[in-house]
């Protein structure tokens, strides 16, 4: 994320700089709502943690507040095919800006090896882990 979303935006603003594609910048900023959702869970996780009270209780109490706040997929999700299509084909012109951006940021030893269409795929792979965790078994 630092090194592909966050240059494209205004310095210290959620404003992105011209020549960023409005249908990816709504998907950048739903990618944004996604990492700090998740900021807040891991938090409300560190807190329990350090509670005295039973385990099942700190963890199922820590998440509950976020149950609602995972809707905040549902936008990602329905548009990230499409809006990655959409970056496929600004990475194949030469003449698009945003496109010769993602590029160099890809080659950048920064990156080590992640491209921007692998990243915004991780809130999907996200949600396939949690599916697994949280899966509820029937006795």
């Amino acid at each position: 994320m630092v090194n592909f979303i966050l240059p494209m935006r205004m310095q210290n603003s959620r404003t992105w700089i011209s020549g960023v594609p409005p249908n990816i910048a709504r998907l950048f900023d739903w990618f944004d709502d996604i990492v700090h959702l998740h900021e807040q869970i891991y938090q409300s996780l560190c807190s329990a943690r350090d509670t005295q009270t039973a385990t099942t209780e700190r963890i199922s109490e820590g998440l509950r507040c976020f149950l609602l706040k995972v809707e905040v997929y549902q936008p990602y999700v329905v548009r990230l095919d499409d809006v990655s299509h959409e970056i496929a084909a600004y990475l194949r012109h030469r003449d698009s800006d945003f496109g010769q951006f993602v590029l160099l940021q890809e080659k950048s030893d920064k990156c080590q090896g992640w491209t921007l269409l692998k990243l915004l795929a991780l809130p999907l792979e996200r949600l396939e882990v949690y599916q697994d965790i949280f899966q509820v078994r029937r006795f």
